[in-house]
């Protein structure tokens, strides 16, 4: 699962206090369960952080905070991070109540408006209605100025791996083999779900026939 660098706005970068990460609802429900008091995390350094899970974390607040895990952003050159512009790192399983934390390449270099509408004029057809209609609202929820930079951030980084692995795929080939790679459009969506309107629906749908014509 895809985890958002996160930080309580006057975060230590020294010791990492203050320093933390954020999950979707969707993924916590996935993978957490309500009787667990805490959650052990292994970092890429191997070593091992428990983080407390307290009730706020089943209601709107999804962080997993720890000064560790804020020293390990550091000494990795992901915190301190540009307002606005967190960094996305991979939150996997390992088994009962054990996740593995490790580095997530930023994609959000790779996306640019010209870039984004090029590969869905290009790939529609090859990706499906279904995929493109969620990389339009995507689009434009980060597009509107109400959504939070943080936001913008995970939806822009998803976008850019969107356009990325579009890219690697040779003209004609069936788009349905690398569902599992753009499968970080749906994260995208499930991290920012509050964030997005029904306006962004319906421009998304607007644009959507515009791409495949009003069939």
């Amino acid at each position: 699962m895809k985890a958002i660098g996160w930080n309580n706005g006057s975060p230590d970068n020294n010791t990492g206090a203050g320093y933390g990460i954020r999950i979707s609802s969707e993924d916590r429900d996935k993978y957490f369960k309500k009787s667990w008091n805490e959650i052990i995390i292994k970092l890429s350094n191997e070593d091992l952080v428990s983080v407390s899970l307290s009730n706020s974390c089943w209601e709107d607040c999804i962080e997993l905070r720890s000064s560790k895990i804020g020293k390990w952003m550091i000494n990795n050159e992901l915190a301190p991070w540009k307002k606005g512009n967190p960094p996305i790192i991979r939150l996997d399983p390992v088994s009962n109540k054990k996740f593995r934390l490790s580095l997530e390449k930023d994609y959000s270099q790779e996306f640019s408006e010209e870039s984004f509408w090029s590969k869905v004029a290009k790939y529609a057809l090859q990706a499906g209605r279904g995929l493109i209609l969620t990389a339009l609202t995507l689009f434009f929820c980060a597009m509107d100025p109400d959504t939070p930079k943080w936001a913008k951030a995970v939806i822009i980084g998803a976008l850019g791996y969107f356009i990325t692995v579009l890219d690697a795929i040779p003209d004609f080939t069936p788009i349905v083999g690398y569902s599992d790679d753009l499968g970080a459009l749906t994260v995208a969506v499930a991290t920012v779900a509050v964030h997005i309107k029904p306006e962004h629906r319906e421009r998304a749908e607007q644009a959507l026939k515009r791409v495949f014509g009003k069939k």
